[in-house]
């Protein structure tokens, strides 16, 4: 079986505010020490989006050198398809609102989201996530300053992402957004970073993995 596909039309990401604040509570209870989230602002999302022919942007969970968890964002273009030659975005600290994020070297990129292959492999696991044109529309207006990502785990016990905007005015609750965007596995494309560095889509063991995505126990776990 292979977990490389297109998206169907009818498959969908969209989520109820209910369910999305339960997953982001649920990696909090499982997480009480890790960072809960991390910051694209849109000064650095606008600069992908601007690029030739892209369409979209999909987002990466990475493990960095000291195995703690980053996200890294690349283009897309018309045929879901990573932008690997073109630029490459790493994400911010969560207390970050303003100057979040950064260009990054290709290989580091490549290296974290390895990393994260690796500690989720034989799991069922999500290795990034497509955030396509018109649902970011709906975000980068005049008045937003940029898109957090909250971890959280959903009802199958798998590490996603959750989206809130984060706005030019004074702080205001956090609002988590609904938007679409699709998950790879099955949404993946066709070259990305792992494939970059001579990898199948199923190949390599596991390594140590931090982030727990269970709350059955308080027990750090292995794999």
């Amino acid at each position: 079986m292979t977990l490389l596909r297109k998206r169907l039309p009818n498959e969908s990401s969209a989520q109820s505010a209910a369910q999305m604040h339960a997953a982001v509570e649920r990696f909090a209870t499982a997480n009480p020490n890790a960072e809960a989230s991390h910051f694209f602002s849109k000064q650095q999302l606008t600069k992908l989006l601007d690029q030739p022919n892209c369409v979209g942007i999909r987002v990466y969970l990475g493990l960095d050198e000291q195995q703690q968890p980053q996200l890294v964002a690349v283009g897309t273009d018309a045929l879901l398809s990573d932008m690997l030659r073109g630029h490459v975005v790493a994400t911010s600290p969560a207390t970050a609102t303003t100057s979040g994020g950064r260009l990054m070297d290709k290989p580091q990129a490549a290296q974290w989201t390895a990393n994260h292959r690796r500690s989720v492999a034989g799991q069922d696991a999500f290795f990034g996530f497509l955030f396509e044109e018109h649902s970011l529309a709906t975000l980068l207006d005049d008045e937003c300053q940029g898109m957090r990502l909250h971890y959280a785990i959903d009802e199958q016990e798998r590490l996603v992402v959750v989206p809130s905007r984060i706005e030019k005015a004074a702080p205001a609750p956090i609002e988590l957004l609904s938007l679409d965007f699709p998950p790879c596995p099955p949404c993946c494309s066709p070259e990305d970073w792992w494939t970059l560095l001579g990898f199948s889509l199923n190949q390599d063991g596991p390594r140590r993995q931090k982030l727990r995505v269970s709350t059955a126990s308080r027990t750090k776990q292995t794999v």
